[in-house]
């Protein structure tokens, strides 16, 4: 199953069948689309879904993987938690700068 296929998955299943799916056909979770350059957590972040973000992370996910344009998914979590548009707290060396 390719990154694009489990994120089309995601997009209209329940996380129990996430899990299950998971559990099952083993997935690089860290290996991104090849369009928009995502990971599976980092599209979890952008559709806030904290039960599919603690899958990911249960079966692998990093949360520091640095997709090849934009920042990690924890970056993207902290700036929406912030309010702030995604990527705003990281600069364009890919090391985190948090702005409190």
């Amino acid at each position: 199953m390719t990154t694009d296929e489990l994120i089309d998955f995601m997009t209209t299943n329940s996380p129990a069948a996430i899990d299950s799916l998971l559990k099952t056909h083993p997935v690089d979770l860290n290996q991104e689309t090849e369009v928009q350059h995502w990971t599976p957590l980092t599209w979890a972040v952008e559709n806030g879904d904290p039960s599919i973000i603690e899958i990911l992370l249960s079966y692998g996910s990093d949360p520091n993987h640095c997709a090849t344009h934009d920042c990690p998914p924890l970056g993207r979590a902290v700036d929406c938690a912030m309010g702030r548009p995604p990527g705003v707290a990281w600069d364009v060396g890919g090391r985190s700068r948090i702005l409190i």
